[in-house]
């Protein structure tokens, strides 16, 4: 036995001379100069890129929805496919006079059927954000400071809650949760017009759209106050004695209240919110993307326009979020809009009205941290008919309600 253990630690002790001078021979793995580091001074997800002091954070979205439409003449198509995919990376400096932050996010959509209105499969790739901040300066792309965005829901309530512009703003921090923010807007998606007689017909940029807004937001909820000023141009067979065509001007505004006010009494995380808004010649702050989007209409005598009439509409909406565990919730929400224009024929005069009132449940399940699935249901009932004079434009006078039934997984990273 004693030989056994000699012959066998032998051989070991041979082997591992030999496996060391061997591995003498290899090359040495040089040690890495630059780790990547942590970022908690900006929060989770940040780390510092190597050989700067600058911190960034990679991010993004996949959507995946199926929606279902039952209705009348209002939709012709019933079903629709809907992916979305969302990049974006946020960078962010600490410096001496602040935080100086870059944000950028694309966005690349394929859709088709209900969500396009077509047989036929569309893809869209955008730049949804691009902006930087630094002073309480934000330059770029980025949602309106108009909006308000407390709801929940993925179908459509008559407000704006997520609309991108092209601005330049200024926000000033009065502490203790109060701010006040002037932004100078790009006017081009809100600048939306419609004579319906038939008249040459035109928009002209000039001045951008005025916000201004006040938050407040402490620990019971949230306040949003805003107005805004918005320039509508239009020009219409008249010429000055130099031959030049003539545009006439008329000033629209908004005003606009949200709220959101938590009950984590009933349970933790549970909200009420609410949003209400006044329009004259500035309807699609109101009302966004809703076919309703002209801001006026003309008066006219032989081709001539005579005056601008605003149109006129209001809305309001609301909803509660009740969370029935951690992972599992419920929406209920619901809104309503009218718009009141008067709208003039050279021969036939007519005044149509629009009302509306849509009303939606939503239940979401997490079941996993940055996932989501759930189904929405949303009805929506449209009244929107000549109720005065003769009819110009039959298909307007329509009474409509319809169903929509959204399915949808939604993973964030």
């Amino acid at each position: 036995m004693t030989k056994l253990k000699a012959l066998l630690c032998g051989s070991a002790a041979c082997f591992a001379a030999a496996f060391s001078a061997e591995a003498a021979d290899l090359p040495v793995k040089a040690k890495s100069v630059d780790y990547v580091k942590v970022c908690s001074a900006h929060g989770e997800g940040f780390y510092y890129i190597p050989g700067s002091d600058t911190c960034l954070k990679i991010g993004g979205e996949v959507r995946a929805e199926y929606a279902f439409v039952d209705g009348n003449a209002l939709d012709d198509y019933q079903i629709g496919f809907h992916s979305r995919a969302y990049v974006e990376a946020d960078a962010r400096n600490a410096t001496e006079y602040g935080t100086l932050r870059a944000f950028a996010r694309l966005q690349i959509t394929v859709q088709s059927g209900a969500y396009v209105d077509a047989y036929s499969e569309e893809t869209e790739i955008e730049l949804d954000r691009a902006f930087i901040q630094y002073l309480g300066l934000t330059a770029g792309r980025t949602q309106s400071f108009w909006d308000f965005t407390e709801n929940t829901n993925w179908g459509t309530l008559r407000f704006s809650d997520g609309h991108v512009v092209n601005l330049l703003a200024y926000t000033h921090t009065f502490g203790d949760g109060f701010s006040a923010t002037l932004s100078l807007e790009d006017p081009t998606s809100r600048h939306s017009f419609d004579t319906w007689i038939g008249l040459d017909h035109d928009d002209r940029l000039d001045v951008p759209d005025v916000v201004a807004v006040l938050d407040l937001e402490r620990e019971w909820g949230t306040l949003h106050l805003a107005a805004v000023a918005h320039e509508n141009q239009q020009f219409v067979l008249e010429w000055d004695r130099t031959g030049n065509m003539i545009y006439h001007s008329e000033w629209g505004w908004a005003i606009g209240f949200g709220a959101r006010v938590n009950v984590d009494a009933v349970a933790e995380g549970d909200y009420l919110w609410l949003n209400a808004g006044y329009s004259r010649g500035a309807l699609p702050y109101l009302l966004d993307d809703n076919g309703i989007r002209p801001n006026l209409f003309v008066h006219t005598d032989t081709n001539r326009l005579t005056s601008i009439e605003l149109m006129k509409g209001w809305q309001v909406s609301g909803g509660i979020v009740h969370n029935w565990t951690p992972t599992l919730k419920t929406s209920l929400f619901g809104s309503y809009a009218e718009v009141d224009p008067f709208m003039f024929h050279p021969t036939i005069p007519a005044f149509y009205k629009y009302r509306e009132y849509r009303v939606g449940l939503q239940n979401v399940w997490a079941p996993a941290d940055g996932f989501e699935m759930g189904f929405e249901v949303l009805y929506v009932d449209i009244d929107n008919r000549l109720i005065a004079g003769m009819n110009p434009r039959p298909e307007n006078d329509a009474d409509g309600n319809l169903w929509e039934v959204r399915l949808r997984m939604v993973r964030q990273y």
